[in-house]
């Protein structure tokens, strides 16, 4: 959730010099606790109390472009570059 503390702060000095572009992926939060819960030995430091901890916090304003992140990982890289 980097991409939080980000938006919440304003636009990314890579922003504002023309090389970032910011892209906030929309999932619902029922869907982050399974993604959360299925996970197996990967190098995510979250958990379920980490992730109820952001999702309390909030996200604020989110002026990125936003897509339908349960979308599969190839459609949402197709819809990324359309975009751009």
């Amino acid at each position: 959730m980097v991409a939080i503390a980000a938006a919440k702060s304003g636009q990314p000095a890579a922003a504002r010099a023309g090389g970032f572009a910011g892209v906030w992926l929309d999932v619902p939060p029922g869907t982050l606790r399974a993604r959360v819960a299925a996970r197996r030995g990967g190098v995510s430091d979250a958990t379920a109390e980490v992730l109820e901890a952001q999702l309390a916090r909030g996200t604020g304003e989110v002026s990125w472009t936003r897509v339908d992140g349960t979308e599969a990982s190839a459609d949402l890289v197709a819809e990324v570059c359309s975009r751009s």
